[in-house]
């Protein structure tokens, strides 16, 4: 089942679309060494609560079991000054349901919903780890196209206070 809003995550779904959210922390990352982000409902209502006060819209798909459990989501940010060039965020799915098509079914329902929702936003974009291989599979098959790469550097706080002393 996919339920759908825009704005604040219903009272209802947001222990669930927690969960989703948490399942970000298994994708692929390359050597990028991060810690898990544990989401939860108040965190995930804050964050988001900021971002419609600055007048963003977020529009979330999310995907659940018979039994209300989470299956995946993804999320579009429009930004209310360039609505045309919106933010496709996490698109996720649960370890145990991946492999069926869903977050290309998820993703493509997104665009649907968009449509009505927030006819304004006519391209989006998207962000993808160079390692994450069945995402980059998905959004090539969906036609998003690199326009650009971002490199991500990490040190150790050690390793970085020594090159300093140099």
């Amino acid at each position: 089942q996919l339920v759908q809003w825009t704005g604040l995550c219903p009272e209802e779904w947001v222990d669930a679309y927690a969960v989703s959210r948490t399942a970000m922390n298994d994708a692929p990352v390359g050597e990028l060494e991060l810690h898990d982000e544990i989401k939860t409902a108040d965190g995930i209502m804050a964050s988001d609560a900021g971002r419609l006060a600055l007048g963003y819209e977020i529009h979330t798909l999310f995907a659940v079991d018979p039994d209300g459990a989470a299956v995946g989501h993804t999320a579009v940010q429009v930004n209310p000054y360039r609505p045309a060039a919106s933010w496709q965020w996490d698109t996720v799915v649960l370890a145990r349901h991946r492999q069926r098509g869903i977050g290309r079914w998820i993703k493509a329902a997104m665009w649907q919903y968009l449509r009505e929702a927030a006819p304004e936003a006519t391209r989006l974009r998207t962000g993808n780890a160079v390692d994450n291989d069945p995402m980059l599979s998905i959004n090539r098959a969906m036609g998003f196209v690199p326009t650009n790469r971002f490199g991500g550097w990490q040190a150790d706080l050690d390793t970085y206070r020594r090159a300093l002393a140099v």
